[in-house]
């Protein structure tokens, strides 16, 4: 049913949009997420899409999340639970963003689609776990710059 809805997505700012209108309790958007949706290159959002319901499900566990993400988008996806020290000092205000509290905060997990760092080919999802379970989706656009390849 979720995937059905999915192959009519035109980008992933309506990706995003969806996923928030499918999960309004279990996704806090910020507007971050959706400047950086409009201006996503990313061409498949029916991929976001599926990243997105899945955090509204699972998102608030990393073990569980970490592994239906595997199994639902194999090596199409990874997550990670942080970036390196090296990324964060360097290129942590790349990862801050203004929280549902109105507060500035660094976001730490992420999930990358597509193996290259292209805007076309790759997208990250940068969120966090609000103390009541929802995900507080921060970043869904254009991969975020890093010291080296994989940190």
């Amino acid at each position: 049913e979720l995937a059905e809805s999915a192959t009519e997505l035109a980008d992933v700012a309506r990706a995003l949009q969806l996923a928030q209108a499918r999960f309004p309790d279990r996704l806090a958007v910020l507007p971050s997420a959706h400047a950086s949706a409009l201006d996503s290159a990313y061409r498949d959002p029916e991929r976001c899409f599926r990243v997105l319901a899945l955090l509204a499900m699972f998102g608030g566990h990393d073990g569980t999340f970490a592994d239906v993400l595997t199994k639902a988008l194999g090596h199409a996806a990874e997550w990670k639970p942080k970036d390196s020290p090296q990324t964060i000092a360097k290129f942590g205000g790349q990862r801050t963003w203004t929280s549902v509290e109105g507060q500035r905060k660094l976001y730490s997990r992420h999930v990358t689609l597509g193996g290259s760092v292209s805007p076309q080919r790759c997208l990250q999802v940068y969120y966090d776990v609000l103390s009541d379970g929802r995900v507080e989706v921060a970043w869904v656009g254009e991969h975020r710059p890093t010291v080296g390849k994989d940190t």
